[in-house]
Protein backbone atom coordinates (compact mmCIF):
# COMPACT_ATOMS: atom_id res chain seq x y z
CA UNK A 1 0.00 0.00 0.00
CA UNK A 2 2.92 2.53 0.95
CA UNK A 3 4.46 1.12 -2.01
CA UNK A 4 1.59 2.42 -4.44
CA UNK A 5 1.24 5.73 -2.56
CA UNK A 6 4.99 6.92 -3.21
CA UNK A 7 4.20 5.98 -6.59
CA UNK A 8 1.65 8.01 -7.04
CA UNK A 9 4.14 10.76 -5.46
CA UNK A 10 6.76 10.46 -7.79
CA UNK A 11 3.86 10.60 -11.32
CA UNK A 12 2.66 13.54 -9.80
CA UNK A 13 6.05 15.54 -9.17
CA UNK A 14 7.18 14.17 -12.23
CA UNK A 15 4.13 15.86 -14.10
CA UNK A 16 4.57 19.28 -12.11
CA UNK A 17 8.10 19.54 -13.24
CA UNK A 18 6.46 18.96 -16.99
CA UNK A 19 4.99 21.57 -16.10
CA UNK A 20 7.26 24.07 -14.47
CA UNK A 21 9.84 24.05 -17.42
CA UNK A 22 10.21 27.15 -19.64
CA UNK A 23 9.63 26.26 -23.21
CA UNK A 24 9.82 28.75 -25.91
CA UNK A 25 6.41 28.03 -27.82
CA UNK A 26 7.07 28.69 -31.73
CA UNK A 27 3.64 30.32 -33.47
CA UNK A 28 3.14 30.55 -36.62
CA UNK A 29 3.45 34.98 -37.09
CA UNK A 30 0.01 35.37 -38.60
CA UNK A 31 -1.73 32.63 -36.77
CA UNK A 32 -3.48 35.65 -34.51
CA UNK A 33 -4.72 36.76 -37.62
CA UNK A 34 -5.95 33.75 -39.00
CA UNK A 35 -7.60 33.30 -35.28
CA UNK A 36 -9.00 36.96 -35.75
CA UNK A 37 -10.28 36.12 -39.31
CA UNK A 38 -12.83 32.85 -38.61
CA UNK A 39 -14.10 34.86 -35.16
CA UNK A 40 -14.72 37.23 -37.21
CA UNK A 41 -16.02 34.88 -40.02
CA UNK A 42 -18.34 33.24 -37.21
CA UNK A 43 -19.76 36.77 -36.30
CA UNK A 44 -20.94 37.62 -39.73
CA UNK A 45 -22.69 34.22 -40.67
CA UNK A 46 -24.25 34.55 -37.51
CA UNK A 47 -25.31 38.22 -38.11
CA UNK A 48 -26.42 37.78 -41.50
CA UNK A 49 -28.73 34.43 -40.21
CA UNK A 50 -29.92 36.98 -37.73
CA UNK A 51 -30.70 39.38 -40.42
CA UNK A 52 -32.25 36.88 -42.77
CA UNK A 53 -34.62 35.89 -40.29
CA UNK A 54 -35.54 39.43 -39.13
CA UNK A 55 -36.14 39.62 -42.61
CA UNK A 56 -38.08 36.83 -43.16
CA UNK A 57 -40.42 37.44 -40.36
CA UNK A 58 -41.02 40.85 -40.97
CA UNK A 59 -42.31 39.55 -44.31
CA UNK A 60 -44.92 37.21 -42.80
CA UNK A 61 -45.88 39.41 -40.27
CA UNK A 62 -46.66 42.52 -43.11
CA UNK A 63 -48.34 39.41 -45.31
CA UNK A 64 -50.49 38.76 -42.35
CA UNK A 65 -51.70 42.26 -42.29
CA UNK A 66 -52.52 42.06 -45.93
CA UNK A 67 -54.71 38.95 -45.85
CA UNK A 68 -55.93 40.55 -42.95
CA UNK A 69 -56.99 43.39 -44.05
CA UNK A 70 -58.49 41.68 -47.36
CA UNK A 71 -60.65 39.44 -45.54
CA UNK A 72 -62.05 42.19 -42.99
CA UNK A 73 -62.87 44.10 -46.24
CA UNK A 74 -64.69 41.77 -47.84
CA UNK A 75 -66.53 40.77 -44.61
CA UNK A 76 -67.30 44.18 -43.93
CA UNK A 77 -68.84 44.58 -47.69
CA UNK A 78 -70.46 41.49 -46.86
CA UNK A 79 -71.94 42.18 -43.55
CA UNK A 80 -73.03 45.81 -45.33
CA UNK A 81 -75.21 43.64 -48.00
CA UNK A 82 -76.51 40.94 -45.20
CA UNK A 83 -77.76 44.62 -43.47
CA UNK A 84 -79.70 45.27 -46.24
CA UNK A 85 -80.93 42.29 -47.18
CA UNK A 86 -82.48 42.15 -43.11
CA UNK A 87 -84.07 45.98 -43.50
CA UNK A 88 -85.39 45.23 -47.05
CA UNK A 89 -86.85 41.85 -45.38
CA UNK A 90 -87.85 43.54 -42.60
CA UNK A 91 -90.03 46.42 -44.25
CA UNK A 92 -91.06 43.80 -46.72
CA UNK A 93 -92.63 41.25 -44.05
CA UNK A 94 -93.56 44.27 -41.82
CA UNK A 95 -91.21 43.11 -39.09
CA UNK A 96 -89.03 46.04 -36.46
CA UNK A 97 -85.37 46.38 -38.43
CA UNK A 98 -84.06 46.24 -34.68
CA UNK A 99 -82.32 43.07 -33.64
CA UNK A 100 -83.51 42.70 -30.07
CA UNK A 101 -87.02 43.51 -30.37
CA UNK A 102 -88.28 39.40 -31.19
CA UNK A 103 -85.74 39.37 -27.58
CA UNK A 104 -88.05 42.02 -25.35
CA UNK A 105 -91.46 41.03 -26.53
CA UNK A 106 -93.35 39.28 -24.18
CA UNK A 107 -95.01 35.86 -24.70
CA UNK A 108 -98.53 37.34 -23.80
CA UNK A 109 -98.44 39.49 -27.21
Amino acid sequence: MMGRQKEIEQEVEKTLQLLRREEDIHVDPFFYTRVQAKITEAERSITSWLVNWKTALLAGLLGLNVITAVFWISNSASLNNNQQLMNSMASEYAFSANYGDWLSASVEE
